[in-house]
């Protein structure tokens, strides 16, 4: 009968893991399109946005903790189980996890690109030697 309950709960944190990172997913596909954007202001706007969805999930991974405690995996709970709904769903939510991932590892990329473009312009615009450089009446560079 615990191990019931502890089932019934164990779907419920992951239905909610679900949800939660499906709007992870959706903000993250919004950021993705500010970053090819360069929409500078709306990606600020996302930021808090991202740091609430991520406390919501810390918050639901705190439940599954007290629920299994550490020394438990979910999965291994989920292998170990009979319900086949337990199994489809936590195989919905690995999936949708990875996805996030993914799409999380794109923005990451594409964010430092920009960044090494921009450090290149900086560079280009002005450059590390900061000595001027004058000539001379035949116009050689002076030394």
């Amino acid at each position: 009968c615990e191990d019931k309950v502890m089932i019934t709960d164990l779907k419920v944190i992951i239905y909610e893991e679900k949800n939660i990172i499906s709007k992870m997913m959706e903000l993250l596909k919004e950021q993705f399109d500010y970053i090819v954007e360069k929409d500078l202001e709306n990606l600020n706007m996302l930021n808090p946005k991202l740091e609430d969805i991520s406390r919501e999930l810390a918050s639901i991974e705190i439940k599954r903790r007290q629920l299994f405690g550490d020394d438990i995996s979910m999965s291994e709970v989920v292998e170990n189980s009979k319900d086949g709904y337990l199994k489809e769903i936590y195989t919905d939510l690995k999936h949708i996890l990875a996805l996030a991932k993914n799409q999380q590892e794109s923005n990451d990329s594409l964010i430092k690109k920009e960044l090494i473009f921009t450090k290149k312009m900086i560079n280009f615009i002005k450059p590390a030697d900061k000595q001027t450089t004058t000539y001379n009446s035949y116009g050689n560079i002076r030394k």
